[in-house]
């Protein structure tokens, strides 16, 4: 079934709307009414698609989780983390604006933490197939850790206008979790 212009037209236009105040100030203080005259939209179109400011705000976080998830999936099945990193830092940067309003100071922390833990489950379980001794706990603990550094380099990327390449995120990630603080000593064997 072919999609209405016009709805796709409505919809763009609050979301570019959303993204612009959610720059300057917290969903929770975006009303339906502010939202639809910065898209000179009315109120009763607004409604013909979402019930309210947090109903369309959580429809384009879904989009956008399930896209990493899928980002996620393909790339488990290539078995490189470069791969994986650079199929989630593209999925990114194809969406810069959303991700630059939905992680600023202003966005939905939940939305981060539900992305950050989308991989939990399988890492985890990866990780006990191959130490099949270690502690459960511990292995939860690590991938908070690595979790929490990658966030922290990709959200560093977003908020800094995303210049380098994924590709060259998704390298880092890899080096800095694989080498640690040894990419800092000066004449590290390979």
């Amino acid at each position: 079934m072919k999609t209405d212009r016009r709805v796709v037209y409505t919809k763009r236009v609050l979301k570019e709307s959303l993204f612009e105040l959610l720059r300057e100030k917290p969903a929770a203080r975006i009303s339906v009414k502010e939202l639809c005259e910065k898209a000179d939209i009315n109120r009763a179109t607004f409604y013909a698609h979402f019930s309210d400011v947090y109903d369309m705000l959580s429809g384009i976080e879904n989009e956008l989780y399930e896209a990493i998830r899928s980002s996620l999936e393909k790339g488990w099945k290539s078995n490189s983390i470069t791969e994986l990193l650079t199929g989630i830092c593209t999925d990114i940067k194809q969406n810069g604006a959303v991700f630059q309003a939905l992680l600023s100071e202003n966005g939905d922390k939940d939305f981060l933490n539900r992305v950050l833990y989308v991989a939990q489950d399988k890492c985890v379980s990866d990780w006990k197939t191959l130490a099949p001794t270690a502690d459960l706990s511990e292995l939860d603990k690590i991938y908070s850790f690595f979790s929490h550094g990658s966030a922290a380099v990709i959200l560093s990327w977003v908020q800094t206008g995303m210049e380098e390449s994924p590709a060259e995120i998704a390298s880092f990630i890899d080096k800095i979790t694989n080498k640690g603080l040894g990419l800092l000593q000066k004449g590290t064997k390979k």
